[in-house]
């Protein structure tokens, strides 16, 4: 952000923008210019990481079309902090395994990544994603020897919360309340 900020200050000074440039098309370009700015220098860090960490969800967007979200965790070399980082949607074909893994070796040829930097694979516990067998982790090892697969966190804290829904009296008497008072509040005129 602080980048963006350098760039609105420095426009703001030495660039004088027409009162025509004041449409969403001008705003969509100014976003993409920011972004590649940022995407740049993010990726610029990643590679030059000894080693990173890729988490990836599979989506289907309202259009149906099957998506890759992908995240990243690095550090940098003189640096103690980890960063997690947006790094991309991709569109896949199908949202199988070998379609996954194409689409993930795609993005890190393209952005010039180094498959072996990665030692951790992250992701729900879908068999497409963590099969033993045939899963996107499995033909990733096939590639990269030392990697790691691991559940995401947020994945297994949401089982975990199901289950303990399903199981806890108190946890459906809650329930019951909070839809009670939604359905109060979003059928009210005043709002």
């Amino acid at each position: 952000m602080l980048s963006v900020q350098d760039i609105h200050d420095h426009v703001g000074k030495y660039v004088k923008i027409p009162e025509s440039w004041r449409s969403k098309n001008y705003a969509f370009e100014f976003s993409e210019c920011v972004n590649s700015v940022v995407k740049t220098e993010m990726f610029t860090e990643i590679k030059n990481a000894a080693y990173h960490t890729l988490i990836v969800d599979e989506s289907t967007d309202i259009s149906v079309s099957k998506m890759l979200i992908l995240y990243m965790k690095y550090r940098n070399e003189n640096e103690s902090i980890y960063k997690t980082v947006f790094a991309g949607i991709l569109k896949v074909i199908a949202c199988d395994s070998l379609s996954i893994f194409q689409a993930i070796q795609n993005f890190y040829i393209e952005n010039g990544f180094d498959l072996n930097k990665m030692v951790v694979f992250t992701s729900d516990g879908a068999s497409v994603m963590l099969g033993k067998r045939k899963g996107v982790a499995a033909l990733l090892r096939q590639l990269i020897p030392h990697l790691s697969e691991q559940h995401c966190v947020a994945h297994r804290e949401d089982l975990g919360l199901d289950d303990a829904w399903k199981n806890i009296p108190l946890m459906k008497e809650i329930e019951t309340l909070l839809r009670t008072v939604y359905t109060i509040f979003c059928r009210s005129s005043v709002k």
